[in-house]
């Protein structure tokens, strides 16, 4: 059951960024598209090391008070954990 479900979540992670190259294909922006499995919060900050980023941009859903509680936020995580610019889009 696990293994089908990394499957399903590396298949939703590439077709999420195969639908982000679409929408950002005739901008003039640079971007990199990665698929990595690990802690969200974590990884994002690791790869924008990794790539000496000047920004990094997360997203945030607005969770409520007890989601945030027993499980935290991405996007906090983020910004808390790293030394770079961190833009939170709503």
């Amino acid at each position: 059951m696990l293994a089908a479900q990394g499957v399903d979540a590396v298949d939703h992670a590439e077709s999420s960024l195969d639908d982000a190259r679409r929408l950002l294909a005739d901008r003039k922006v640079t971007v990199d598209f990665v698929s990595d499995l690990g802690d969200p919060g974590d990884r994002l900050v690791a790869l924008a090391d990794e790539r000496d980023a000047d920004l990094i941009v997360v997203g945030s859903r607005g969770p409520g008070f007890l989601e945030r509680l027993f499980e935290g936020s991405v996007s906090d995580d983020v910004s808390r954990h790293t030394r770079r610019d961190v833009l939170i889009v709503h």
